[in-house]
């Protein structure tokens, strides 16, 4: 493990020296990435005007909800979005046999070469967002209430890790279809809002086949002292399912792999 994590700073190192290379493209992304977060946070506001609660969740329980969604980008764009658009086309060009030379796990260096620092903005912009929303609603959760969310928030990073990793894994089998790795990403948009937003079959599928709806409204509930226990195990028993899944599909994916001279 200590091996893992010195690597994974001399990547954290390399990547930021990488984004300095190139300020001003640091610079433009960086001003997109904090615009389209207050474009979001200009739509809650509006969305409040005329009420004060939708689907039981009021102005600063959604703007909480909000500011997990903000952290969870940056996972999502920040952490994982270099390694994953990377990896179909590391397959289809056969560099992965260069990859399989290391004397480190495969999964590992496939997944977290990469750290895109312009999205840096959003975690911060996103706690800030979860402090001033629990402000506002004068909630205070306890230090067993943060660990709680925190803990959950870890588990909603597992599950969308693992899930996107099995679909650009796809690559091995369809190397024809372009753009496997935006499939995934295209899910953040249902965990925007919170899980009683959808009602009937749509919600049931949200949760219980691809549990979208619970990456950020489980760490939300806790932080906001209405927890769902039947809700965080369901989103744990699918982050330690996809994650086992998640290196299974790689294993035999790797079987299928023919390399380079193919």
């Amino acid at each position: 493990m200590k091996k893992y994590i010195r690597l994974y700073i001399i990547f954290i190192k390399y990547s930021f020296m990488q984004a300095m290379m190139y300020k001003a493209d640091f610079m433009i992304w960086s001003l997109v990435t904090v615009g389209w977060i207050f474009l979001n946070l200009l739509f809650y506001q509006f969305l409040y005007l005329n009420v004060t609660e939708i689907a039981g969740w009021t102005k600063p329980q959604l703007l909480v909800l909000l500011g997990f969604y903000f952290v969870i980008d940056f996972f999502l764009w920040g952490v994982l979005w270099q390694n994953m658009r990377k990896i179909p086309e590391i397959i289809n060009r056969g560099q992965l046999d260069l990859v399989l030379t290391k004397p480190v796990n495969t999964q590992f260096l496939l997944s977290f070469k990469g750290i895109g620092f312009d999205d840096i903005h959003g975690l911060l912009i996103g706690l800030v967002t979860i402090v001033y929303a629990l402000s506002i609603g004068n909630i205070k959760p306890s230090v067993a209430d943060i660990l709680l969310s925190t803990a959950a928030l870890g588990v909603a990073l597992v599950y969308i890790y693992a899930a996107w990793f099995i679909t650009v894994c796809a690559a091995f089998w369809f190397d024809r279809i372009e753009n496997l790795h935006l499939l995934f990403p295209s899910l953040r948009q249902i965990w925007r809002v919170p899980q009683p937003f959808y009602k009937g079959i749509l919600q049931k599928i949200l949760t219980f086949v691809i549990p979208a709806t619970l990456v950020t409204t489980v760490p939300a509930q806790f932080l906001l002292r209405k927890p769902s226990l039947p809700l965080f195990i369901t989103l744990i028993i699918f982050a330690v399912v996809s994650l086992k899944l998640s290196t299974w599909v790689l294993k035999v994916a790797l079987r299928h792999y023919s390399g380079a001279s193919s």
